[in-house]
């Protein structure tokens, strides 16, 4: 790995469900299933849409029970170590 830059792979937040905003098309309820459960985000996404197809009302229930309850994902940053430590710098104020 090249000393320059952070890594930026997939870093663990403990084993919590998150909406995933960044990854997500509504409100990242898909994304964060898919990443909890290791799974794929087009089959959850696809598997969404069938169960709502079936079981609408429940399906949308959860959906927005879900939604309302999780949490946003935590930000990651994904640049080199130089700017990071520029910027923490610039942040403690003058």
């Amino acid at each position: 790995m090249n000393e320059g830059y952070a890594h930026c792979g997939r870093q663990q937040y403990g084993r919590r469900l998150y909406q995933d905003r960044e990854n997500g098309m509504v409100s990242g309820v898909c994304a964060g299933i898919a990443e909890f459960f290791s799974f794929n985000l087009t089959a959850v996404r696809l598997i969404t849409l069938v169960s709502l197809f079936f079981f609408s009302i429940l399906t949308l229930a959860v959906y927005f029970v879900l939604a309302f309850l999780l949490r946003d994902k935590p930000l990651r940053y994904c640049g080199s170590r130089s700017e990071s430590e520029f910027w923490r710098s610039q942040s403690r104020g003058r």
